[in-house]
């Protein structure tokens, strides 16, 4: 697979996984807020029915003193705390229709009220009427033992609210807990993703690199012959393939061209043989040029050379004498001695004596040449690599 594929295809599998989580930890928030509210609610809750009890218990007391001491200052609290539990069950009732208190326990609250209220208000009658020996007898038979009946229930009605709020308390904590895990879930999800996108990065891209520096400095060692291999089919693959191919190219000989027949006119009665042609080189050119030299004097001095067809004649009169004409074989075994002498052949305009040779070895130019490319590629890859070492020549 292209690199540039597995890179679109992370990043969409990255999206997903991304959007998933997120919707995931939005879904935890939301239930957290619930949690928080219904903790909220019930707190509030909590808190009123406690405000309740502690004035309908100050409004017994207050009343109980005020008919055994006849005291103004007890009959002011006693008013006070019966307008405070109608002010807090009121604000109850408001923060409930608001949904910021839970409402299920408001009617037995105002049913424990209207308890203590009524003997209440009676006994204040009374007192208001001058009769205190009857509102003492009505504190003690009717008015105690209904606030202590109105209280207990009270009591229980505390200990619901107080148990709702410790339960609210609890979900919120276990929300809170599982919003973090998942949280914390999530995150390792994507760096888990993230690791697996780096490795198999760091597999198509580091390794195929390091590969192919490896293998050129088995090349600047000497192993010219050392073919790439690497798995898979990504873009840097096929490079370092290519890369490959041309250095193995680069050290193979260059082929020698189709060989040439030698014309008719050139040749002897030997047998008929072919040759490569020759590669001029800088020697062989002397005596070419020395052979038209000596052309242009015998036209300069009013001889001519001698044409193919006198050349032709010649080579039959020798014939009918019973002398050979050179053959081509011949001449090419005087080439050869003349170079190994250090004279050159004459060319192939003097009947093919200067037949082609085989190219000789690589030259020491040509060497150094692919030395300073291979250096040059091995920097290149070095600096691919994070590294940035010195060229080595080739020994």
């Amino acid at each position: 697979m292209k690199i540039r594929s597995k890179v679109v295809l992370f990043a969409l599998f990255f999206a997903w996984v991304s959007g998933s989580v997120g919707a995931w930890c939005f879904l935890n928030i939301r239930r957290e807020e619930a949690a928080f509210a219904d903790s909220r609610r019930a707190m509030k809750t909590h808190a009123a029915v406690t405000d309740i009890e502690y004035f309908l218990v100050r409004q017994v007391r207050a009343l109980e003193n005020y008919v055994l001491l006849n005291d103004e200052a007890e009959k002011l609290q006693l008013a006070q705390a019966a307008a405070q539990t109608r002010q807090r069950l009121a604000q109850w009732e408001k923060s409930a229709k608001a949904r910021e208190a839970q409402g299920e326990e408001i009617p037995a609250v105002r049913k424990v009220n209207d308890a203590i209220a009524e003997p209440a208000k009676n006994i204040e009658d009374l007192l208001e009427a001058g009769r205190r020996s009857e509102a003492m007898g009505a504190v003690e038979k009717e008015f105690s033992p209904a606030a202590v009946k109105a209280l207990a229930v009270f009591s229980v009605v505390k200990g619901r609210t107080e148990a709702e709020k410790e339960r609210t308390e609890r979900r919120m904590l276990a929300e809170l807990r599982r919003n973090h895990l998942s949280l914390l879930g999530g995150l390792g999800l994507v760096a888990f993703l993230g690791l697996v996108f780096l490795f198999a990065l760091y597999r198509s891209v580091i390794s195929p690199i390091r590969e192919l520096r490896s293998w050129a400095d088995r090349v600047a060692r000497g192993e010219k012959g050392q073919a790439l291999q690497f798995s898979g089919g990504n873009e840097l693959t096929e490079l370092a393939r290519s890369i490959g191919e041309m250095a193995i190219q680069l050290t193979r000989p260059k082929a020698s061209p189709p060989p040439v027949e030698i014309p008719e006119s050139t040749k002897g009665p030997g047998p008929v043989q072919s040759a490569p042609p020759t590669v001029p080189s800088a020697p062989s050119a002397a005596p070419s040029a020395g052979l038209r030299g000596q052309a242009a004097g015998q036209r300069a001095e009013g001889t001519a050379a001698p044409s193919s067809a006198g050349l032709r004649g010649q080579a039959a009169g020798q014939r009918a004498e019973g002398t050979a004409a050179p053959s081509s074989a011949g001449l090419r075994g005087q080439a050869a001695g003349q170079r190994a002498e250090g004279t050159a052949a004459p060319s192939t305009a003097m009947g093919g004596q200067g037949a082609g040779r085989a190219p000789g070895p690589v030259t020491a130019q040509g060497k150094d040449e692919f030395d300073s490319a291979v250096n040059a590629f091995r920097d290149i890859l070095a600096q691919m690599g994070g590294d940035v070492p010195e060229s080595r020549r080739l020994e």
